[in-house]
């Protein structure tokens, strides 16, 4: 069953202390690459929901900044362009604050950038319908994804 094999992989990721985010994006393409060319997927909508600190990092930054190299917004364009809904959830924007991850640029900026970054990879708002969702903590997720859930059809 699709809905036990998503539930299974989303149940399986962990976090690292990384976020690869244009890495996520390019495996989100050939993962759809891969479904669009499968019958029993035609005609679907495609969506996006990105969860993210919104600090693009890999093992060489880990905070030291945002990784320009890791900045997905290229490829987002791309998405948007063949009409995917892109929709973004910022979790826990305000841990960017902790002083453990000595950003290279104050801590009012990071959270900043995070926020701009995650709102701009979000598809526009299209009567009412939003994209981007800031969750201060779990507990949130929850009423988010109902919410996302609740604006989103099956064909």
């Amino acid at each position: 069953n699709n809905r036990s094999e998503f539930n299974s992989k989303i149940n399986g990721i962990r976090a690292d202390g990384n976020t690869h985010m244009k890495d996520g994006f390019y495996l989100a393409d050939q993962l759809i690459t891969q479904a669009q060319a499968d019958s029993r997927f035609q005609g679907y909508n495609w969506k996006i929901i990105f969860l993210s600190d919104g600090v693009p990092n890999d093992n060489t930054n880990f905070g030291g900044g945002p990784d320009v190299s890791q900045d997905p917004t290229l490829v987002a364009n791309t998405f948007k362009a063949r009409n995917f809904r892109i929709i973004t959830i910022g979790l826990d924007l305000n841990s960017l604050v902790n002083p453990v991850y000595q950003y290279t640029i104050s801590y009012t900026q990071i959270v900043s950038y995070a926020r701009n970054l995650l709102t701009n990879l979000a598809s526009p708002e299209i009567n009412n319908i939003r994209n981007y969702y800031e969750s201060p903590t779990t507990d949130q997720l929850e009423s988010i994804y109902q919410s996302i859930a609740g604006g989103i059809r099956c064909p």
